[in-house]
């Protein structure tokens, strides 16, 4: 064979391999202009090539065309075997996702002697001959059970099979037979030049695990739907049917059931439309069972499963091999007994029996999730214009100190990297929910959810459904109990430390074909309080320490400013820590818990990790609870109480006289110390606090002693060493022991005389007797005299101390007089689609449970509108005033907190405001206790500086995904009905995934447009205001405006110097994006009110009423135009200035024109002579409208209540 021939084969099959590689002294080197980061895909590229060049391969097919009468069947048969090797070209496959086994080398399989080559195509009369590679020894080297194996698999033994097929297939010597031996000299080259690409990527492979050394390489589990090739008709019918699985709870047999039915129902169709049709394969390919579908479809992910201890949680993975489950868990305590609990069920059908786990923990391993997020197009470019940059208006986690000193203060920032590395930063939820719902079995039940989201997406998409990584579902039906929790956050965390550190290689991403490095951080924590302390391992709201972030306790929660107490220590948590691992018994393990409130957590393998700032005070929860309790305690809402001023509720018992003339003279003559150890009650400490004007709602009794004492101090009782200026012990033990004899009058009577005797000494026993005229002898015992008193005392009349109810106890601030005010005006009141609307008996028991949206609303609308119309006038009494103008301060607070952006003087403001929320709740709410809550609000400044507008790592995230789950069917069994809500959560994402990612042909747009819809309805978008498109519904034909309207319209475009409008428009009833819409007045009334900026004017912003919505028709526009939106908006007419003096909103100093400027009073009518015309981009938000009711009088006509709901531009900075 000729050196000619033989290179130009070598060059065929190296070069139709798709890969270019020049051979040099170190081996293969990439093609010169071929990219690092991106390469053609070979399903792309076998679907282009060709096996040798269309000129090749058209003179064959003529020649089929030209062939005698008596050879077309033979013809036939060759031209179908020639189709066959065309669709087996076709059939996908990418070499770079190919997987080696890594003990095996390429040496075992090598091409054979040139001579043979030589001879073959000698034999067989070709130009051109292929080198015989050996197929089964280079498949061998290959993952059998890789998706990127059975594809190139499949195409390789396709073209074996066709080898034989025609090398068997007999043909007359002639233009057949060349024809013949020409396709089998084809297949064998396409055959070989796939099996050399094979080694090469090989080699290639070996050459890239350099740059990746260490790092483990993660391949698609499952073949993506873009690497298949499935018909219009089947896709739609396979997308039908994974929606009613996934979102309907359909059962896989009745799927089977459905698919077959439509199927038939599709042939029926066409065969009515042509009876002459035999063939139907595009129907004949739809699958017909659930699991094909969902394999077809790329639904389906692989989990991680563990048999999971129902009494101890302990984990058992299943599928390991190295490992088997035993039958009853074998965890040991720290006490030495073995949990001992069974982990299997015994279930039987007929004859058929087998075991099931009682409980079982699905997790999803991040890589498996990245592996699909990161081959979508456009998600890498999103993620690699996310970087840490410092912003003076914070709108994102990016912007602010904590993203761009991580992982600390001095040291390189993570993410700084290489371009071609990718640092991801993920934001982690964790809440338990009944799966049952709310109402149904309370509290009884209960299921766990892990989740994560990408930082690195853009806000407005990364909540969506298709983003969201849910890493784990917890069995219920019970929490687990305390550190217990760790067992399940173990392997996330375990798999989260091999993405930190060394990180892992993506084996092929959309925009890296060849693979890229993948980096990962989980550094905030977003959760209701008992869930972040159960996860974390610090003390809850209940325990003595129960701040997060700085050291107070709970007899310092009346301390109300946060300079008062010193940030916690990570140092000290990692040695309080360890010492309660060090513990030798469970005993012993409880009281270092109790002592230091520190116990293991799985997020202590991480270095960065620093529990009291990594995990936020969760501000949607922080609201709710904060709302909650102003609401409903301190201003006691109530449609059973009147409206009033309550007085102090009465003590847990009455005192008697005796007993305050004890604690009294206690105060009176100990010292600090004293007064500590002398035992006061707690209804006295109590009253003698109330009495003294001291606060003391909540307070523990130590507590109580604590504030009596530093009375006396600054009311010269003590002095500064502690010590009383007249001490008198003897007095005091006198008046106690008088106490404590009054006390047998109502005690049982074995124990009489010892509760005297344990109260009391001889000496004030004696006191005693002479006190009430009772001989003694000095002889006589402690325990005869103290018989004496008791028999003596046993008819004598307790004075008690305001035995009469005091007045005031029966009102409420909110009382039932002032909530019916509030009822009447929220019905009367518009507000706009995306805010959430309270229930209108919200005071009642009625409504269920009040959501923190729904609080909000309240908050920041019903209650301002209501309360300053009723208290905010001159005149109104100064306790009701005081109180107003107290909630005003925690609404506005609760306002700048829901900000989708923050600047430091908005965090200012929420500091100033909390903090005089925080000021007036001893004195205008003095029986009523401080919480927990209300201590961690000091703390949220912290986090809103550090990590920017809290929205962006809000928990309502977490809470949407709950209301999805708890929808979604089941078969209502504890254990099994975790991992069907897995599987099914992460089926839905796939697809919505599938929806939005892959653009649809013009047969299925339709139809995507009907299930896009429906999932949007089922899994909504978080972000009010979604970044995108304004799009329009509209009916009928265009419209011709009146002459007034175009002209005015003409005159708006050439006065902003745009594009002229047609005169036929569309009259729209919506306009919206994401989840913000706008109607016209006569359309949607609620959705018609807007805050706007009037084009050309920067500086006025004006409030009205939108008139219509105009939209230009596509076919009237130039090439390439899009089509515009307009609207023609009204603005309510202002107050006169006599009228304005009596408008109790704008003249308040905190919501009115001196302050925020968010309310105000107009007519209830908008200006008739003047419109304006703007585009949607110039509104600036929604508003809420309330008809006024005029409590004065004064008003000439009638108005409404406008509240400002921009919480996104906040035009008042």
């Amino acid at each position: 064979m000729s050196e000619s021939i033989q290179e130009e084969i070598l060059k065929r099959i190296i070069n139709d391999s798709g890969y270019l590689f020049q051979t040099n002294d170190s081996g293969y080197s990439r093609a010169e202009g071929e990219s690092e980061g991106q390469d053609e895909s070979m399903s792309d590229r076998s679907q282009s090539e060709t096996t040798s060049d269309e000129e090749e391969k058209e003179p064959y097919i003529n020649e089929l065309d030209r062939a005698p009468p008596g050879d077309r069947v033979l013809s036939q048969k060759l031209r179908n075997l020639q189709q066959r090797f065309e669709d087996f070209n076709a059939s996908p496959y990418n070499l770079s996702q190919l997987q080696f086994i890594e003990k095996s080398s390429s040496n075992d399989s090598k091409p054979s002697d040139p001579n043979i080559l030589e001879q073959n195509c000698q034999d067989n009369h070709c130009t051109i001959a292929p080198i015989p590679l050996e197929s089964k020894s280079i498949l061998d080297l290959l993952v059998s059970s890789a998706t990127s194996t059975r594809q190139i698999g499949y195409k390789i033994r396709g073209y074996e099979g066709l080898i034989i097929e025609i090398q068997s297939s007999k043909y007359p010597q002639g233009e057949l037979e060349a024809q013949r031996v020409n396709l089998a000299a084809s297949v064998e080259i396409e055959l070989n030049r796939i099996l050399a690409s094979i080694l090469t990527e090989k080699d290639y492979q070996k050459l890239q695990d350099g740059r990746f050394v260490g790092l483990r390489r993660v391949h698609i589990a499952t073949a993506l739907p873009s690497e298949r090739i499935i018909p219009p008709i089947s896709k739609a019918v396979m997308i039908l049917a994974a929606i009613i699985h996934c979102t309907m709870g359909v059962s896989r047999d009745n799927c089977t059931l459905i698919l077959k039915s439509i199927r038939a129902i599709l042939k029926i169709a066409l065969r009515t439309h042509n009876p002459q049709i035999e063939e139907l394969p595009l129907i004949d390919n739809i699958p017909i069972t659930l699991p094909t579908v969902i394999h077809h479809l790329g639904l389906e992910e692989q989990l991680d499963t563990y048999v999971a201890c129902p009494t101890c949680h302990t984990l058992y993975r299943e599928g390991d091999c190295n490992t088997e489950i035993p039958d009853t868990c074998s965890m040991v305590d720290l006490d030495g007994r073995i949990c001992g609990a069974w982990l299997y069920a015994h279930r039987h059908r007929g004859n058929r029996a087998w075991q099931q786990p009682y409980r079982r923990f699905s997790h999803l391993t991040l890589e498996s999730w990245l592996t699909r997020l990161l081959n979508r197009p456009g998600i890498e470019d999103m993620i690699e214009s996310t970087a840490p940059t410092l912003q003076a208006q914070c709108t994102d986690v990016w912007g602010a100190t904590y993203m761009s000193t991580f992982p600390k203060p001095g040291e390189p920032s993570f993410f700084d990297a290489p371009q071609e590395e990718l640092r991801l930063a993920f934001l982690v939820y964790h809440d338990f929910y009944n799966p049952f719902g709310n109402r149904q079995g309370g509290k009884k039940q209960s299921v766990g959810m892990i989740m994560m989201v990408c930082l690195n997406l853009p806000p407005d998409i990364r909540s969506n459904i298709e983003n969201i990584y849910v890493a784990g579902m917890i069995p219920g039906p019970k929490e687990p109990a305390l550190e217990r929790i760790n067992n399940y956050m173990r392997p996330i965390a375990a798999n989260l430390e091999e993405h930190y550190t060394p990180g892992v290689v993506i084996t092929r991403t959309h925009k890296y074909p060849r693979g890229r490095k993948v980096r990962s951080v989980a550094p905030i924590k977003s959760m209701d309080i008992v869930a972040s302390r159960s996860e974390t391992g610090i003390g809850g709201h209940s325990h003595t320490q129960f701040c997060s972030v700085c050291n107070a306790t709970l007899g310092e929660i009346d301390v109300l400013f946060s300079a008062a107490f010193q940030p916690r220590s990570m140092e000290k948590h990692r040695a309080d820590v360890q010492e309660w691992l060090s513990a030798g018994s469970l005993a012993e393990q409880e009281e270092i818990w109790k002592k230091n409130a520190a116990r293991h957590s799985e997020w202590l393998r991480f270095p960065w990790w620093n529990v009291f700032t990594d995990t936020v005070i969760a501000p949607m929860h922080w609201t709710k609870n904060v709302l909650e309790k102003q609401i409903r305690e301190n201003m006691g809402a109530s449609v059973v109480l009147g409206s009033g001023i309550p007085s102090f509720p009465p003590l847990s018992r009455p005192i008697s006289k005796n007993e305050l003339s004890w604690g009294k003279l206690a105060l009176e003559h100990l010292s600090a110390s004293e007064l500590l150890k002398i035992g006061l009650t707690q209804p006295l400490a109590r009253h003698l606090c109330r009495e003294n004007g001291i606060y003391e709602a909540g307070l523990p009794s130590k507590s109580l002693l604590r504030k009596l004492n530093e009375w006396r101090m600054n009311n010269m009782f003590l002095g500064n060493d502690g010590t009383a200026h007249d001490p008198n012990m003897n007095q005091v033990l006198n008046a106690k022991a008088l106490y404590y004899l009054e006390k047998t009058i109502s005690a049982k009577e074995k124990s009489k005389v010892s509760i005297l005797n344990a109260h009391s000494n001889m000496s004030s026993l004696r006191y005693l007797c002479e006190h009430l005229s009772i001989g003694w002898d000095s002889s006589e015992t402690k325990e005869h005299i103290a018989k004496r008193l008791v028999a003596e005392y046993a008819g004598t009349n307790i004075i008690w101390v305001n035995e009469q109810e005091e007045p005031g106890n029966d009102v409420a601030i909110l009382g039932k007089e002032v909530i019916a005010e509030i009822k009447q005006e929220m019905r009367m009141t518009n507000l706009p689609g995306w805010i959430k609307k309270p229930p209108v008996n919200f005071a009642t028991t009625e409504h269920g449970r009040i959501g923190a949206e729904e609080y909000k609303s309240l908050a920041m609308v019903s209650l301002p509108i209501t309360l300053i119309r009723l208290w905010g006038h001159p005149g109104v009494r100064l306790e009701l005033r005081r109180r107003l103008d107290h909630f005003l301060h925690l609404s506005l607070a609760v306002r700048i907190l829901a900000y989708q952006s923050i600047t430091p003087h908005d965090i200012q403001l929420f500091t100033f405001h909390y903090q005089e929320y925080l000021n007036g709740l001893k004195s205008l709410y003095p029986s009523c206790s401080i919480t927990p809550v209300q201590h961690l609000g000091m703390h949220i400044p912290h986090f809103l500086e550090a990590l920017g507008p809290s929205t962006r790592y809000s928990e309502n995230i977490a809470e949407m995904f709950i209301g999805i789950l708890q929808k979604l069917p089941t078969n209502f069994k504890m254990g099994e009905l975790e991992q069907t809500l897995h599987r099914a959560l992460i089926a839905a994402s796939n697809l919505r995934a599938l929806l939005r990612t892959h653009q649809a042909s013009d047969v299925l747009q339709e139809f995507r447009d009907i299930v896009g819809g429906y999932l949007d309805s089922k899994f909504p978008i978080i972000d009010h205001q979604a970044s995108g498109t304004w799009q329009t519904t509209h009916e009928g034909d265009p419209m011709q405006l009146d002459q007034t309207t175009y002209q005015a319209l003409s005159n708006w475009a050439a006065k902003n110097f745009v594009r002229g409008y047609t005169q036929n428009l569309w009259l729209c009833t919506t306009v919206w994006r994401g989840n913000v819409k706008y109607q016209p007045y006569t359309t949607g009334l609620a959705d018609s009110c807007v805050l706007f900026q009037p084009r050309g004017n920067n500086s006025v912003l004006t409030r009205g009423r939108i008139e219509c919505i105009l939209e230009e028709p596509e076919g009237a526009l130039p090439i390439l135009a899009k089509p515009r939106i307009v609207l023609i908006v009204r603005a309510f007419c202002s107050l006169s200035p006599d009228d304005k003096a009596w408008d109790p909103y704008v003249n308040h100093p905190l919501v009115g024109q001196q302050r925020f400027g968010i309310m105000s009073l107009y007519y209830n009518r908008v200006e008739s002579h003047t419109a304006y015309i703007i585009e949607p981009e110039d509104i600036i938000s929604h508003l809420a409208v309330t008809t006024y009711c005029d409590p004065t009088e004064k008003l000439s006509e009638e108005c409404v209540v406008i509240t400002d709901l921009d919480l996104k531009y906040v035009h008042h900075r």
